[in-house]
């Protein structure tokens, strides 16, 4: 009993010692430790279990209710793990259950790397990514915090994410800023008027070219547009989903008579048919000798072969052969062009 003094002897040898006085005295249990029993770290801490804030003396940490080994206080703290601890006043207490959570938060999901036109302006907040509550930094660690208004740059950029009160990691995101530019093109370009040139006739060198009939704004063209005379065009290239500006293609026309286009290769313009009916329309077949070289003649054929006709300067077939009617049918021709260059073809007799 408390208070109380008990006498205690020895015998060794059948010969009992001199008692000793022992003096009892019983202390009550003391209380267990007190405060948060469910304590939340973030996995960046890397707490132990002396960061477990608990109001209590020389406390003890155990793995279970019954342990009889103690846990160091250097101990790391393990996500949704009980640990069991208590504290000494000269007793030690019972032991009371603590539960810690460790939140790991996730990097935040973005692909990298993303680009904006340099028009755009763009802004932080416009960078694609997936996350909560968002901080951007400009360095990998420690640096600066950076606003969402901040103006983008071509460099990279470094994001987490907090949940459960926990920042993550950075997430590096690089940027690039398209500054497109105007495709390469000669500004003056002239083409003959045998080529029927369209848009895509145009000598031009870029990416994904669109064409318009303003420097700003106005209509966008078909590659597919003839060419008009003394008309400007307005091109620009795409990059990247970046569009350039426009520039400028002054375009002209050239008759079929010019010096560059009278020994046009790709086509000698010639009546595709005639009619020799004798109502005053399309009654004779001839090609204007201007574009033939001096002192040639025009040599006719039927569709066999069979020489039918030549013509000298200035002259035209009226779709006879000796005098009687040739057939309605697809005849052929030879010229020397001013180049020198023989060019053959057929043409059509209707009736």
């Amino acid at each position: 009993q408390n208070g109380i003094t008990y006498y205690a002897s020895q015998t060794i040898n059948a010969c009992e010692s001199q008692r000793l006085a022992v003096m009892v005295s019983i202390q009550n249990t003391p209380s267990v430790p007190r405060g948060n029993t469910n304590p939340q770290f973030c996995k960046s801490e890397n707490a132990t279990l002396g960061n477990i804030s608990l109001n209590g003396q020389n406390l003890k940490w155990y793995d279970s209710n019954f342990s009889a080994a103690t846990l160091p206080n250097n101990t790391f703290v393990q996500n949704n793990t009980t640990y069991y601890v208590s504290q000494t006043i000269g007793c030690e207490s019972y032991r009371i259950p603590v539960l810690v959570n460790v939140y790991d938060s996730a990097l935040p999901i973005a692909n990298t790397p993303q680009t904006f036109c340099i028009d755009e302006n763009a802004v932080i907040n416009t960078i694609a990514v997936t996350g909560q509550s968002l901080k951007w930094y400009d360095a990998p660690s420690a640096g600066n915090i950076l606003a969402n208004t901040t103006t983008l740059e071509n460099k990279t950029y470094y994001v987490t994410q907090t949940t459960n009160n926990c920042e993550s990691l950075r997430l590096a995101i690089t940027i690039k800023i398209q500054d497109t530019q105007v495709p390469v093109v000669e500004p003056n370009q002239s083409f003959c008027i045998q080529q029927n040139a369209t848009i895509n006739t145009i000598k031009i060198s870029g990416q994904d070219i669109k064409w318009y009939n303003a420097f700003a704004a106005g209509s966008k063209l078909s590659e597919s547009t003839p060419l008009e005379n003394a008309i400007t065009y307005y091109a620009s290239q795409t990059i990247n989903n970046c569009e350039s500006e426009r520039t400028a293609i002054r375009i002209q026309i050239l008759e079929a008579l010019t010096t560059d286009c009278i020994n046009f290769e790709e086509e000698l313009p010639f009546p595709k048919f005639f009619t020799p009916n004798n109502d005053g329309y399309n009654d004779t077949w001839t090609i204007n000798f201007a574009y033939l070289a001096p002192n040639s003649s025009i040599k006719i054929f039927d569709r066999y072969g069979k020489f039918i006709k030549e013509l000298n300067l200035n002259s035209a077939w009226d779709g006879t052969y000796v005098n009687q009617d040739e057939p309605a049918s697809d005849y052929w021709f030879t010229a020397t062009r001013l180049n020198g260059i023989e060019f053959r073809s057929h043409f059509s007799l209707k009736r």
